[in-house]
């Protein structure tokens, strides 16, 4: 079996992407966790759809994963990494081998995952799709595309320029924040959770500090 170690995964019914993380979601700390590789397709089955896992597969995996808590490292029954060594999708099982919640990791550990996962064989069991999973209301495609788009911004910011990321979050919320970390939460609190309010803003924000779309 091969692992990835010293990760940190955040469990929801949709695996959503680093930049969705909100600033109150339990992040579980993973010392360790096995990965496999399969097709893109079954990656996408596993995405996209309520899966349930062959029994064979499930007693194989179980478990050999493990978390850090606060005083000691405990096992996680059923858990696994799934990986077609483009993309990384965390499963969190019941005993039945449904998965009942996804995660992505973030981009710096993803990467390294991926670079390991290049050297694995690949692995062959039945992923059986259940029901597909619901569309988010409330938001149409454009919504979406922005928001990500806008998350992408404020972490490119965080990376290049963080004077520039605390001129956007003065310019938007009207107070001074040192902290980057909360910077960044908050953004993407609000634009997970009041996007219509916060996306003017940031556009009229990343405007004066002329950000190329």
């Amino acid at each position: 079996m091969n692992y990835v170690y010293d990760i940190l995964l955040n469990f929801q019914d949709y695996a959503y992407d680093f930049y969705e993380w909100n600033i109150d979601d339990e992040i579980t700390h993973i010392r360790k966790a096995p990965m496999v590789r399969i097709s893109t397709e079954q990656l996408e089955k596993l995405n996209h759809y309520r899966c349930q896992i062959v029994p064979s597969f499930v007693k194989k995996i179980e478990n050999k994963a493990e978390q850090f808590t606060n005083r000691s490292v405990e096992k996680i029954a059923y858990l696994f990494l799934a990986t077609d060594t483009k993309s990384i999708i965390a499963c969190l099982l019941n005993a039945k081998g449904i998965v009942v919640k996804k995660s992505k990791l973030l981009v710096d550990e993803e990467e390294e995952a991926l670079m390991m996962s290049k050297n694995l064989p690949f692995t062959s069991f039945e992923i059986h799709k259940l029901r597909k999973r619901k569309i988010r209301e409330f938001e149409t495609r454009y919504d979406q595309s922005m928001k990500k788009r806008l998350k992408q911004e404020i972490y490119k910011l965080n990376k290049q320029n963080v004077e520039k990321l605390k001129y956007l979050y003065y310019e938007c919320f009207n107070e001074k924040e040192e902290d980057t970390k909360k910077i960044i939460q908050k953004f993407y609190t609000e634009l997970n959770c009041h996007y219509q309010d916060i996306s003017k803003k940031l556009f009229m924000g990343l405007d004066l500090l002329k950000v190329n779309y």
